[in-house]
């Protein structure tokens, strides 16, 4: 039972850091988080090599706040799985990794979110500047500039773990199924394979 309890947890644990769920649109800072700009008229892709040197620190803010929300979102998921189990998992995508993702945003002073082009929860539609790209289904990482901000679009791709939430319905457990038809009834996120695009983590690094 212990190892069967430390496995169900690695699982989720893994799902969880490939994307298996999607954060909320982008966040609205309040007067405590960073402050609001206006929103660039425009954004220009630039190759990864042709960043300048600010460029490439905000870059480098962008992954740091990547893998803090992938922590965070790790954290709570090991304590629920490992009292409430698997099924759980999926109210706690819904609720908590939009707080979540809203807490990294405030912490690092930036704004931080996931999308995909088969949404689960159809409040998670792509920012304005990701949503041509998410239509192509980009499947490299891809950085945008306007001004002096920078925008990133870092992809996801479906791990063998990914697929007891997003696999082919036949595969995903029933107590598994229940709960997301309960939580998303207009889930498009399942019958991925394994190293299909799943979505992307998207970031954006402002100028104040």
């Amino acid at each position: 039972m212990r190892f069967l309890a430390a496995r169900v947890v690695s699982i989720l644990t893994l799902a969880v850091l490939v994307g298996c769920t999607e954060t909320s649109t982008p966040p609205q800072p309040t007067a405590n988080e960073a402050p609001s700009v206006e929103e660039p008229s425009t954004w220009e892709t630039v190759e990864e090599e042709n960043l300048n040197e600010a460029q490439v620190a905000q870059r480098d803010r962008a992954l740091a706040a990547r893998d803090a929300l992938m922590g965070k979102l790790k954290k709570r998921l090991i304590e629920v799985v490992s009292t409430d189990g698997f099924p759980a998992a999926i109210t706690v995508c819904k609720e908590d990794a939009p707080r979540l993702a809203k807490e990294v945003s405030k912490e690092q002073a930036l704004s931080i979110g996931r999308t995909s082009h088969r949404l689960r929860n159809t409040a998670n539609q792509p920012p304005a500047w990701a949503k041509a790209l998410v239509e192509d289904k980009i499947a490299d990482p891809t950085y945008l500039t306007s001004q002096d901000s920078l925008a990133a679009l870092l992809p996801i791709r479906t791990g063998p773990i990914c697929l007891s939430c997003h696999g082919p319905e036949d595969g995903i457990a029933a107590d598994v199924m229940k709960a997301l038809n309960e939580q998303y009834p207009d889930d498009q996120a399942t019958g991925f394979e394994e190293g299909d695009l799943r979505g992307w983590f998207w970031v954006e690094v402002r100028t104040h």
